[in-house]
């Protein structure tokens, strides 16, 4: 079964969205409600570095999603002119979105146990 480009684009976009969703989620669900300061950036050796409330965990999923929706347009944009720039463009973004999910289980590490 050959895939066409088109197929390969949705499938990446759905891989991301999928992937954005999971780290909202994640978050989201998994941290627990409370006024106590949350770690939102940890250091090896130093420990916590930067702390916030519950909603400051979302900054980076909130930046994906930034990221996914731009790369999204370009990459839509340009499909017709370059069909091999716009899936790399896509498969950059699935790496990025993976890193994000890694971020949101580290957050979730850190800030219950």
């Amino acid at each position: 079964m050959r895939i066409s480009a088109k197929q390969f684009f949705y499938v990446l976009l759905g891989l991301n969205v999928v992937m954005q969703i999971a780290s909202f989620a994640l978050v989201y669900f998994f941290i627990p409600v409370s006024n106590a300061p949350f770690i939102i950036q940890y250091r090896m050796f130093g420990g916590g570095d930067v702390f916030g409330d519950r909603w400051a965990l979302f900054i980076g999923p909130c930046t994906a999603l930034i990221i996914l929706v731009v790369n999204a347009m370009m990459a839509y944009a340009v499909f017709e002119k370059e069909r091999s720039f716009s899936p790399m463009l896509l498969g950059m973004t699935a790496v990025y979105q993976a890193l994000m999910l890694m971020y949101s289980f580290i957050l979730i590490r850190v800030n219950t146990y």
